[in-house]
């Protein structure tokens, strides 16, 4: 095994031990009657508990290539993605994700454009998307614009 799939697969065990006391810490706080905030189902609130730890151990790494792998180090489809079409596009001059849940109507869109300060788009985010399409019942285009330090400002900007 290379040092680098060593490492991806330290990444990927660490992750899933990550996922595994988030969904451990909310099952505890849940026996309490403790809900973080009430209306969350267990499994958001899990979601949103490992987010925050995969948050954190992105940050204790100083070099953001190294970054983006441990935030993507594991990716796991969710239900909601059985019921949802991701690939990628070309929107105008840009490139992009389509995400297209089953009971999208027709004609009906949304535009998300990414937080992660210009320097992330994971994979994982599409985690965060798919639930927003089927809500909606709407496709989401999601540009993939050009991210920091590679592109520095204001490079993100022109995505055109």
């Amino acid at each position: 095994m290379s040092r680098s799939e060593a490492t991806a697969l330290m990444d990927f065990l660490r992750s899933l031990a990550d996922l595994f006391l988030a969904c451990w810490t909310v099952f505890l706080r849940r026996l309490k009657g403790r809900p973080l905030v009430n209306g969350w189902g267990l499994i958001y609130e899990a979601g949103i508990e490992f987010l925050r730890k995969m948050t954190q151990r992105t940050q204790e790494v100083p070099d953001v290539a190294r970054q983006r792998k441990v935030a993507n180090s594991l990716w796991i489809p969710t239900a909601m993605s059985l019921f949802t079409s991701i690939r990628s596009i070309q929107f105008e001059d840009v490139p992009a994700r389509l995400v297209v849940p089953d009971r999208a109507l027709r004609g009906r869109k949304v535009l998300y454009l990414h937080g992660g300060a210009y320097v992330f788009y994971v994979p994982m985010h599409d985690r965060l998307v798919i639930p927003f399409s089927r809500s909606a019942r709407a496709m989401s285009i999601i540009p993939e614009y050009r991210l920091a330090p590679e592109h520095p400002f204001p490079a993100p900007s022109r995505i055109v």
